[in-house]
């Protein structure tokens, strides 16, 4: 009957709706906007790490919605040592915490040399910091990869998420610290338990040496796949090919909007990806995102994936790397007959919790319903519900 119909419309939503994770005490008690900062690595939603800065970079992080700001260092410089291949206008200390008071946005540097820095003194100093200022908090310093480990070992220490989880969730956001015997020690301290053993790296085998650190905009899926925001065509473009990424994939359309106002160029990015030897491919993805139109992609990305298959992973790039996360993650999914629940872990290791976005039904949806099985079990559905 059409009320029996009704009902089992309103079952099913409900189930969705709690297998998506829906419910509102799940969400995050802080919102970051990604658009303003898509680089961030979010270590939980309160930590956020980062690489240097520069003065533009700074304004955005208080438009972001983040309250606060810890470097751990080195400490600011205006000179980028010459490995970053990245330009900007980058910093003094004194420039820094002038234009920090300016937005008044909490500040503090702290200077340690390596061998200070993983003293339990040090740490103690880093926490207090911590501990006393608004939240969120991005915690940088000059690549993100020791602003992630101090992160990570304050979430520890303040309970975010349980010791154990500490290596695994480091690895999550792309860095290995189990062969850093300082941090070891550290750990050990912290955490009332034995210094780990060390293991053999075994991410980022197809980038260059530190590939991952020196250009530190992008955030790994596995080491074939890498997504990012938007890259500046003048400022980074040499610090993605030194890098080591075979190709660029973009998901934007051509005119689309750039978070300083100006415009994408589909053609400036392929002339900018194909002149340091990087190959170039682009397939639009528009909102609302769809199983049909993450299908789309997933051809073009299949073909990226073939033409690499030599060389240097595969770097899909959007305005904020929403797009390029449920592109990569459906499309790894489904290539290797993953579940939905792999694909929303996938998703939340690189910071995006689809389920727990707001207007983020209809690609949580359109992941599930491009993976191994997911098809038949809607459409089962549906028609039992009704909705043929």
């Amino acid at each position: 009957s059409l009320r029996m119909s009704g009902l089992r419309a309103v079952f099913l939503a409900c189930i969705f709706a709690a297998a998506n994770g829906l419910l509102t005490q799940r969400r995050f008690q802080w919102e970051i906007s990604l658009p303003e900062v898509p680089a961030a690595q979010r270590v939980t939603p309160a930590i956020f790490s980062y690489g240097r800065p520069t003065r533009q970079e700074v304004y955005r992080f208080k438009q972001a919605g983040f309250k606060s700001i810890v470097s751990v260092g080195p400490v600011a410089r205006k000179t980028v040592p010459k490995w970053f291949e990245l330009h900007g206008e980058y910093m003094s200390d004194d420039e820094y915490h002038a234009l920090a008071k300016s937005i008044d946005m909490p500040l503090h540097v702290f200077v340690w040399g390596w061998d200070g820095l993983m003293k339990r003194e040090a740490f103690d100093e880093f926490a207090a910091v911590m501990d006393s200022f608004p939240k969120p908090v991005l915690v940088h310093c000059g690549n993100g990869w020791l602003a992630a480990l101090m992160g990570g070992l304050y979430a520890v220490r303040s309970g975010a998420y349980p010791p154990e989880e500490y290596y695994r969730r480091s690895a999550d956001i792309g860095f290995e610290y189990q062969n850093e015997t300082g941090l070891n020690l550290l750990y050990a301290n912290l955490t009332n338990t034995q210094p780990r053993p060390s293991v053999p790296k075994k991410l980022h085998k197809r980038l260059n040496d530190m590939g991952y650190s020196k250009y530190y905009y992008t955030r790994r899926v596995n080491d074939d796949w890498y997504v990012m925001g938007q890259p500046n065509v003048t400022l980074e473009f040499d610090a993605m090919s030194k890098a080591g990424y075979g190709a660029l994939v973009s998901l934007r359309e051509d005119g689309e909007k750039n978070i300083d106002g100006s415009t994408f160029s589909v053609a400036e990015h392929k002339r900018a990806a194909e002149e340091r030897k990087m190959k170039f491919f682009h397939s639009p993805l528009t909102y609302p995102i769809t199983a049909s139109k993450l299908q789309t992609v997933h051809s073009t990305l299949r073909e990226a994936e073939g033409a690499t298959k030599d060389g240097g992973p595969v770097l899909v790039q959007c305005k904020t790397a929403y797009r390029s996360v449920a592109a990569v993650v459906s499309y790894v999914g489904a290539k290797e007959k993953k579940s939905w629940p792999w694909a929303m872990r996938t998703a939340e290791a690189v910071g995006f919790s689809f389920p727990l976005l707001e207007g983020s039904d209809s690609t949580s949806m359109a992941i599930r319903q491009v993976l191994p099985g997911s098809s038949n079990i809607l459409a089962s559905s549906a028609a039992g519900a009704g909705f043929e």
